[in-house]
């Protein structure tokens, strides 16, 4: 159950499709291509072919339905059941053992969120008292209450934890305020603050010990349709909480990251407020995953750079979703193995040996079951790097996402566009130099239109680190 069915009221957010284009030739490819923003420093193989070994329901408890929620490296597969009267359990799932009650802590609700490689679980229990709080569970100690924020805080919910054993997600503090937190060992539970708003909820963390999420801002404006000024943010034991920004509107929410430190989730897109899926990096900032702004989310990224989440296929159906670093999308598919039903995506391991392993749920001829994909892939060579030209078609690219997201205006978009067309055509003649002068030209434009406010901090300083980093 969600945190905020104790805290929070809902606020209804509604998906329009984007309409916004910028015409020209860096916008034939506007979908994000996920090689393009790896770190030049480091080599990824790319996947040449990807499989859907299998598909495998992994039952209930109750006899009624079954989500799962998280998974590690072996396998492990986490989530809860959900009876016919609407109780709910965490579970543990091994190929071994097979679904196991993970019990709670003395009230009739648990769920489980996460695993980690060490086999410790986190999610939320109801206490004997009938209060949601955060748990950590192992093999060992079994269930243990992780508290909340102060000590009139009502409820906590756990939602990762990283192989340090490191556990992030919200708590109420005494003034009644969801917010996100991060729990250590030695520690404690420790408040994350906000980015100036009411609220803030962490969904991830690395091993690293970097943290994402969202929070509400410290702006006093409200949209009636779309609620709140929330914005996903990266947190860190020395920068403290930084806003990541949108892709043009109010909203936008973090939900995994690795430990490059890449981060997928949803945003809201300018102009028209679709909701749709993003990838940010410190290099390109907020980049949209699928040309179709409407309709797909990512939920999870492990360190090969592959994603997973939902959407719509050619049909319309709603389905889980893999995204590899090459911008493959593979479909998986319901356990009905029609194109009726649903299926979604929540978590994947790190792709050993050549397989990954995806958890969710879908659809199979008994009602909604846990659902484990095992996916194959083949690396090939590691790609050479780029060549000057095309690290400035990736520039390109990413002006052309701001244009279409509405985080820049047209004309000041081929305003650059023009730049970066005649730093091309300069190293096309084999000048050099000029190619060089052109691109420094771009980049004192780019901090021009951020000292105008025409682009904001974030976005202009991702267009000036992928501009330097161009080697001649």
């Amino acid at each position: 159950m969600k945190f905020s069915t104790y805290l929070l009221t809902a606020k209804n957010t509604r998906r329009h499709l984007c309409n916004s284009s910028l015409s020209g030739k860096y916008l034939l490819v506007p979908i994000l291509v996920l090689s393009l923003l790896m770190s030049p420093l480091m080599a990824y193989p790319v996947l040449a072919v990807t499989t859907v070994v299998s598909i495998k329901d992994l039952g209930t408890l109750s006899g009624w339905e079954s989500y799962a929620t998280g998974i590690n490296n072996l396998g492990q597969v986490v989530g809860y059941d959900r009876s016919l009267d609407g109780k709910r359990r965490a579970f543990l799932w091994t190929e071994s053992g097979g679904m196991v009650d993970l019990g709670s802590l003395g009230g009739s609700n648990s769920e489980a969120n996460a695993i980690n490689n060490l086999g410790q679980v986190v999610g939320y229990s109801e206490t004997s008292s009938g209060r949601p709080h955060a748990f950590l569970w192992t093999q060992e100690g079994g269930m243990v209450d992780l508290g909340t924020l102060g000590v009139l805080g009502y409820a906590s919910q756990a939602y990762a934890i990283n192989d340090l054993g490191q556990v992030v997600g919200v708590a109420q503090t005494d003034s009644g305020q969801p917010h996100a937190f991060l729990w250590t060992q030695n520690g404690g539970m420790v408040d994350l603050g906000t980015l100036g708003g009411f609220e803030s909820e962490a969904y991830g963390i690395n091993n690293l010990g970097q943290v994402i999420g969202y929070s509400e801002t410290s702006s006093d404006i409200y949209d009636e349709e779309r609620g709140d000024y929330r914005h996903a943010f990266l947190w860190t034991q020395e920068g403290g909480m930084i806003d990541l920004g949108t892709l043009g509107y109010i909203q936008s929410y973090a939900y995994g990251i690795n430990d490059l430190g890449q981060v997928v989730g949803d945003s809201l897109f300018g102009g028209t407020g679709a909701m749709g899926a993003f990838l940010w990096t410190e290099g390109s900032g907020m980049v949209a995953l699928e040309v179709t702004l409407d309709g797909f989310h990512a939920k999870a990224i492990n360190n090969l750079g592959q994603i997973v989440g939902g959407g719509r296929n050619s049909t319309g159906a709603s389905r889980a979703m893999l995204w590899t670093e090459t911008n493959e999308r593979v479909e998986l598919s319901t356990l009905r193995g029609d194109n009726e039903g649903y299926s979604e995506a929540l978590a994947l391991s790190e792709g050993l040996n050549g397989i990954v392993y995806v958890a969710g749920y879908g659809t199979a001829s008994e009602g909604t079951r846990a659902t484990l994909w095992t996916v194959s892939y083949t690396p090939s060579t590691p790609q050479e790097p780029s060549t000057p030209q095309e690290k400035i078609q990736e520039v390109g690219t990413i002006v052309g996402n701001l244009v279409t997201t509405g985080a820049l205006n047209k004309g000041l978009g081929n305003a650059l566009l023009s730049k970066l067309d005649a730093a091309t055509e300069a190293l096309n003649a084999g000048d050099t130099a000029s190619s060089q002068n052109v691109l420094k030209a771009f980049t004192n434009q780019v901090e021009a239109f951020m000292k105008a406010g025409k682009l904001s901090e974030a976005d202009g300083q991702a267009l000036i680190n992928a501009a330097n980093a161009i080697s001649f």
